[in-house]
């Protein structure tokens, strides 16, 4: 996660600015070329310092940790808080993304705008088969948990198990809703572009709703069975399917660059 996706983004961003430079789309940048230049190299020298500091953790855990009957959670609890580490270096270059198109906003000068009055309708950006797999999915997992609490457990969550997976698919529901009905963040961007990442990131949002359900129903399968010991590789296994669907991308072939173009 510390080599191979950075290395894809690196190399998507070097592509847009080798393919669409400022010279002939002065409009995709609203800062001077060495702003995106220096943000690149940073992605790159702060991932590459993550991939070490990863390395080394493993091998520190290998060899130093304590074989007790903590081991497990300890793992775990690692494994959580470093997949967090490599996700921040993302999370930075979104906020970056994000100040960029408020700076596109504002540059903007264009007193004639085109706006759409097409009706965006949910199955106009995810298949039924797709948004109906999600949401049996999580109505098989709630009935799951209530069936599962007669059982008595100690170490069962109940209730608050749904609460968790419901509050996120809440979250997930909100930040579809605002990418179908907010405000453009890019001023330029197509019709049909806006409309393809609408439904790449509400697609998205289904298939790790799906993966999160399924894994939590997992977990409590798995203490059930005295599988702890294998926690730390299913969730090690969990975060990489993550990063797999959550760092996919538009493919930019199919952008129009020409919006970018001087008028």
């Amino acid at each position: 996660m510390s080599f191979y996706f950075p290395k894809k983004i690196a190399n998507r961003i070097q592509h847009v600015y080798s393919t669409y430079p400022p010279s002939k789309f002065p409009k995709l940048y609203p800062m001077p070329i060495e702003y995106y230049q220096d943000k690149q190299r940073n992605f790159r020298i702060i991932n590459w310092f993550i991939l070490i500091a990863g390395l080394f953790l493993l091998s520190y855990m290998f060899i130093y940790f304590p074989q007790d009957s903590h081991r497990e959670r300890w793992d775990q609890a690692l494994i959580g808080l470093f997949f967090m580490v490599q996700f921040s270096p993302v999370i930075l270059l979104e906020i970056a993304s994000f100040n960029l198109y408020k700076l596109m906003r504002k540059l903007d000068e264009r007193t004639a705008k085109k706006a759409e009055f097409q009706p965006r309708r949910l199955f106009d950006f995810i298949s039924p088969l797709l948004m109906g797999t999600t949401v049996l999915v999580y109505a098989a997992f709630v009935g799951f948990i209530f069936y599962f609490q007669r059982y008595d457990y100690p170490w069962f969550g109940g209730i608050m198990n749904i609460v968790i997976i419901s509050g996120t698919n809440l979250l997930f529901i909100g930040m579809a809703v605002w990418h179908m009905f907010g405000k453009k963040l890019d001023p330029y961007q197509s019709f049909e572009d806006r409309r393809r990442q609408i439904s790449f990131v509400i697609r998205q949002m289904a298939i790790v709703s799906i993966a999160m359900t399924i894994y939590a129903a997992f977990t409590i399968v798995a203490h059930t069975f005295e599988l702890r010991h294998f926690g730390s590789t299913f969730m090690s296994i969990y975060f990489q399917i993550i990063a797999v669907v959550g760092l996919r991308a538009l493919q930019i072939d199919n952008i129009n660059f020409d919006v970018y173009k001087e008028d």
